[in-house]
């Protein structure tokens, strides 16, 4: 029953909360792709609503002569939720810990490592596999509309280096 209204809840917020966040926050992409990865519920049906959004907030953005780099808002929904998921791994960590040394001990009893990885959601590792594997120099980008001369249509979309290496790593 709870899984078939996780299932429900998530395909009614798939629906509606893009066109929501078009109607609202087409000024506000990444405030409305970062609400997909918080609000949805599922990994698959957030990661759908922000390439959802990202099309639909585009389309409306063209209307207004400005012009989004596809993807950027369907990433900052999947980084959005990929972190939600770590956190969760990180209590549910300190939850088995407090469990097995406070909850369920019996005194003289020792904790066994087993233990703890036994209550432990070992899917959670993946995420933490995926945040180590995953590198992109440090070299984030982000994508800014600025105005340009007038004849070019409106405003447009560039990208730039926004934490560049040598801040990240205090190298000059």
């Amino acid at each position: 029953m709870v899984s078939s209204l996780v299932v429900i809840f998530a395909v009614v917020e798939l629906l509606l909360l893009p066109f929501l966040a078009q109607a609202f926050l087409w000024q506000e992409p990444l405030v409305a792709a970062a609400w997909m990865g918080l609000a949805v519920k599922t990994d698959g049906a957030a990661i759908a609503s922000g390439a959802i959004t990202d099309a639909l907030i585009r389309a409306k953005a063209l209307e207004h002569g400005i012009h989004y780099e596809a993807g950027w808002m369907l990433a900052t929904t999947t980084t959005a939720k990929m972190f939600i998921d770590v956190f969760i791994g990180v209590w549910a960590f300190l939850l088995a810990l407090i469990w097995v040394y406070r909850i369920d001990k019996r005194e003289g009893d020792t904790v066994r490592f087993s233990e703890i990885w036994q209550r432990f959601p070992k899917f959670v590792l993946g995420y933490f596999l995926t945040f180590a594997v995953i590198d992109d120099g440090g070299a984030g980008v982000s994508a800014i509309a600025e105005d340009v001369p007038a004849g070019d249509q409106g405003k447009r979309l560039i990208s730039r280096p926004v934490l560049r290496d040598d801040l990240l790593h205090g190298s000059a």
